[in-house]
């Protein structure tokens, strides 16, 4: 589980071994497999060009012997040309009688195809010109045998940004322009009986936070990641936005003892963290917001609850088993449909059914045990079966395989959708 969406990952060392990378927007990638293309030899090429042998120095000498052989092989030319006369003669009336007509071979030109292009964040058709001057009674055969030409493009069109679970950080600012106070939009959020906000005392607040096997001072902590998660304070950030989120952050990690790996959500580093704080007087008022909620935690009786928080809701938020799995209700405070205000975000991606194909395939290699067979016909390999009442996809078909939809989001399309609340078409 993890509490934002998926940040940026260094995949650049794969740029030389496996083909282009695209990135699209900050937290999500797109990996294209490229094409390792071999060579052979042309049908027309010849021995000659093959071997590319040419006369040398050892011309002259042979040239100079073959002077001195002149006079006798004369005089055995011309009794050797009379025989072979009398020969000619009699080969040619059998001929005339066993001689086959002569057949030629129609030519075959070779065809060029064209590697398809790739833009981001959408993939171009693959574009095929192949010329022949003559084709066969098989080749007709083979064609019609053919699967469909993968000439299609799918079409995702989606709403929100992320996985839809907890918290929108976009709503949560919207809230607090609306005259929300922090304690409200956490409680509207993570809602339900036995949902409060606790605090811990003086003595229970710990002086560090490990992160990414890092001791790092806890006010720091929550500092750099709400920067990194929700923005900078009086730039478009309301303080009560922003204290909800330094909030959900610290009951995150004091719900894992306040031991974090990584990938558990973004962080602010120096280099970042320098560009964001212009002055002693902006870092001065960033702490001063993080110390008035500092210990101050969402409780599920008693205890701190999970709080997982996204970018951008598509209207609604989802449940923790739809988009997770697990037991139904074992987090009721995260049941989803809760409204959020926030304009949705929308985002388009088109991508050729051939490079869909590419990312099933790269799917089967890391999953194997759930590996996905597609059928012949692009328009049968997708199809969703299930939505939630926000829109989201709860339930899709892939190929012979169903998954969640955010499932298909990351595993498959590798977060090169914003969203598992879209639609898909083919164009």
């Amino acid at each position: 589980f993890k509490p934002a969406d998926d940040k940026i990952v260094d995949i650049s060392i794969y740029d030389a071994l496996l083909g282009d990378i695209s990135f699209v927007d900050a937290g999500d990638y797109e990996f294209f497999p490229g094409d390792v293309r071999g060579y052979e030899l042309d049908e027309e090429t010849t021995a000659e060009q093959m071997s590319g042998e040419t006369l040398s120095a050892g011309a002259e000498t042979t040239a100079v012997q073959a002077t001195e052989a002149t006079s006798v092989t004369a005089a055995t030319t011309q009794v050797t040309a009379t025989i072979v006369a009398e020969k000619a003669t009699i080969t040619a009336a059998t001929s005339a009688t066993t001689a086959k007509p002569e057949t030629t071979k129609p030519a075959t030109t070779k065809s060029a195809t064209t590697k398809p292009t790739t833009t981001k964040p959408t993939t171009t058709k693959l574009s095929s010109v192949t010329s022949t001057s003559a084709v066969t009674n098989e080749e007709k055969t083979d064609s019609a045998n053919k699967a469909p030409e993968l000439d299609v493009t799918f079409v995702f069109s989606a709403k929100g940004y992320g996985h839809g679970v907890g918290m929108s950080q976009d709503g949560a600012i919207a809230y607090a322009k609306n005259g929300w106070s922090y304690d409200q939009i956490l409680l509207h959020y993570y809602h339900g009986s036995g949902i409060s906000i606790a605090s811990d005392g003086v003595l229970s607040i710990p002086l560090t936070v490990t992160y990414d096997l890092r001791i790092i001072p806890v006010r720091e902590y929550l500092v750099r990641v709400a920067l990194a998660e929700i923005g900078f304070p009086k730039s478009g950030v309301p303080d009560e936005a922003f204290k909800a989120q330094v909030v959900a952050i610290y009951t995150y990690a004091k719900d894992k003892n306040f031991v974090l790996k990584k990938d558990t959500h973004a962080y602010l580093s120096d280099e970042k963290y320098a560009k964001y704080i212009k002055s002693q007087a902006e870092e001065a008022y960033i702490y001063d917001l993080v110390e008035s909620v500092l210990g101050k935690y969402v409780a599920y009786n008693g205890k701190a609850a999970f709080t997982p928080y996204f970018a951008n809701s598509a209207g609604l938020t989802a449940a923790t088993d739809t988009v997770w799995g697990g037991t139904p209700g074992r987090y009721p405070y995260l049941s989803g449909g809760r409204r959020s205000i926030e304009s949705p975000v929308t985002s388009k991606l088109e991508i050729s059914a051939e490079d869909f194909k590419a990312k099933v395939e790269d799917y089967n290699v890391h999953h194997p045990e759930t590996a996905i067979t597609l059928g012949k016909d692009p328009a049968t390999w997708i199809n969703i079966i299930e939505k939630d009442s926000g829109g989201y996809v709860t339930k899709i078909r892939v190929g012979n395989k169903e998954f969640r939809g955010s499932t298909f989001r990351s595993d498959i399309m590798q977060y090169s959708i914003k969203s598992h609340c879209f639609t898909v078409s083919l164009a």
